[in-house]
């Protein structure tokens, strides 16, 4: 370990942390629910031969397990704009880096879009469909994560801003 100055250098960008762990739970989602739902509902059909209420149970799981999902989901978005502005206060940078950090923000805006033609390209497919109709607040935050993505970016900027205005004493 060098022991050089930390002050003034950014390590990480906190909101391309924010994205990937959205985008990857937006993604993963529809995948897990295929999965169990494709052992859940033979199992189910099967066990409702036997007994009924076997079979409703098994229904049961597997509706716990979207709700569960739906519900993972909104608590990482939460949970990753809570710590983005978090870290947005806590950084202490150079000005400068306000700068890079809007030039990068906006890169992000634009690329937004394809995030988002990705995961459509997932939960539009028929093979999911089944499984991304019961995923109301996934499909929320998809159809509007530009705009979301948009508000947070600039809450996080205008946190990083005030924050070295504040404590810079007016001053850059």
């Amino acid at each position: 370990m060098l022991g050089f100055n930390k002050k003034g250098q950014i390590t990480d960008y906190p909101i391309a942390t924010f994205i990937i762990v959205v985008v990857g739970l937006l993604l993963m989602a529809p995948i897990m629910l295929k999965i169990t739902g494709d052992i859940l509902e033979p199992v189910g059909a099967s066990l409702g031969n036997l007994t009924g209420d076997a079979g409703t149970s098994i229904g049961n799981i597997n509706q716990s397990f979207i709700n569960f999902w739906d519900f993972i989901i909104v608590i990482a978005f939460i949970v990753t704009v809570l710590l983005l502005f978090i870290s947005a206060f806590f950084i202490d940078t150079h000005p400068l880096f306000i700068v890079i950090y809007i030039i990068l923000s906006m890169i992000m805006v634009m690329f937004s879009s394809e995030f988002v033609r990705i995961i459509d390209s997932i939960y539009d497919s028929t093979t999911f469909l089944g499984e991304v109709n019961n995923l109301g607040m996934a499909n929320f935050l998809r159809g509007h994560f530009e705009f979301i993505i948009l508000v947070i970016i600039i809450l996080s900027g205008v946190v990083i801003y005030g924050k070295l205005k504040y404590f810079r004493g007016g001053q850059f």
